[in-house]
């Protein structure tokens, strides 16, 4: 095996590579296994749970001899990032081992057959679809806020991916706050519903960069696909709890409308106030006037805001960071509108001009 590449182009799949590959240096999945044939580069990466193959045939690249071979990633990455960007690089084998060669820098690395490198086994498809890769990146990257990491409740560790005949969802929750946000132009023709693990969800969200992303659902895995590779993750098993009851407000609510920016800002100073321990920011409503306290220890903070408002009077504590975060992943709308249902409910988030989007945050006894 040996190719020239140019060393920018080289870092690139490494860096989308090795974000995936074991950082265990006596594991096998800390390996790449890097194969040139017909002109093409692919370098693919796993870590037990996911498996992604990053494909080129930039102008730059010229392979001599076609052959495949297993490297360390996190060396291999290094070795990339440190050499010039724009100067060419040369990787060889020689004697089993990779030897890389640009300009006047030579580096030697140990190596293993590609023939043990621990592909994940995939059977056929069993159904695909097609989203607006803008939409998907989106509304994947508002509604993942919500995500749990370790829950006990596996199927929150992960965002729910849910085909129907009306379209798509995308939906996450820590059991804390909620977010849901309904994709627009699917293409597919059966309904699923898989899990994709919080660990993948990145990766996932940002594999395809074309107008459409290509969707594999199979048995135990999820596959992304583009013409620059493909990424396959496993599933969570379990079921995901129906939220449709939870994203549609009660008859007897008090509605809020605030400017997103400054509800963020007065949250976000208030809540420096609250306890560490018991994190709480309370909002209090009967007028036009918002009022953002919080109380910890000896130390106090108020501020209010003008804002427009109607239906009974609220008193009610949130976790200021799970507010934050809420109201920054609703993005760029200028205005919210925020539906209360009392204390012991969910409270429903939203941007005024983008019903697609939606978001449940539970209260807190104050």
């Amino acid at each position: 095996m040996q190719f020239t590449i140019q060393a920018a182009a080289l870092s690139v799949l490494l860096k989308q590579c090795c974000g995936v590959a074991s950082r265990r240096a006596d594991d096998p999945t800390s390996q790449l296994l890097i194969s040139v044939h017909d002109g093409q580069l692919a370098i693919t990466a796993q870590n037990g749970s996911q498996q992604i193959t990053r494909r080129t045939r930039t102008s730059s690249l010229q392979v001599e001899v076609d052959g495949a071979i297993c490297a360390g990633a996190t060396k291999l990455e290094q070795i990339a990032a440190a050499l010039p960007s724009e100067r060419p690089v040369t990787l060889k084998l020689v004697e089993e081992k990779l030897v890389i060669t640009c300009a006047r820098s030579r580096f030697s690395l140990a190596t293993f057959s590609a023939s043990a490198f621990p592909l994940i086994e995939v059977s056929s498809p069993i159904a695909e679809f097609q989203i607006d890769s803008v939409d998907l990146q989106r509304g994947g990257r508002a509604v993942s806020t919500c995500s749990a990491r370790d829950d006990v409740r596996t199927y929150l560790n992960g965002m729910q991916l849910a085909f129907n005949a009306a379209g798509a969802a995308l939906v996450a929750s820590d059991g804390h706050r909620l977010g849901q946000y309904l994709l627009s132009g699917v293409e597919g023709d059966v309904s699923a519903s898989v899990i994709v693990p919080v660990a993948a969800i990145d990766q996932f969200l940002t594999f395809s960069s074309e107008t459409k992303t290509r969707v594999q659902l199979y048995p135990n895995l999820v596959c992304v696909l583009s013409e620059s590779g493909e990424l396959y993750s496993k599933l969570i098993d379990g079921k995901y709890p129906d939220v449709a009851r939870l994203l549609t407000s009660s008859g007897n609510t008090s509605r809020l409308v605030v400017n997103h920016i400054a509800l963020l800002e007065v949250v976000q100073r208030i809540g420096l106030m609250s306890e560490a321990k018991h994190q709480s920011v309370r909002l209090s409503l009967s007028t036009n006037e918002l009022r953002v306290s919080a109380l910890s220890n000896d130390n106090a903070g108020e501020e209010i805001i003008d804002v427009e408002f109607n239906g009974e009077p609220v008193d009610v504590g949130y976790n200021p960071r799970y507010l934050a975060e809420i109201i920054k992943a609703i993005g760029p709308a200028e205005e919210i509108e925020i539906l209360f249902s009392g204390t012991s409910t969910g409270t429903l988030l939203s941007a005024t001009d983008c019903s697609q989007l939606k978001f449940v945050l539970m209260p807190l006894r104050i």
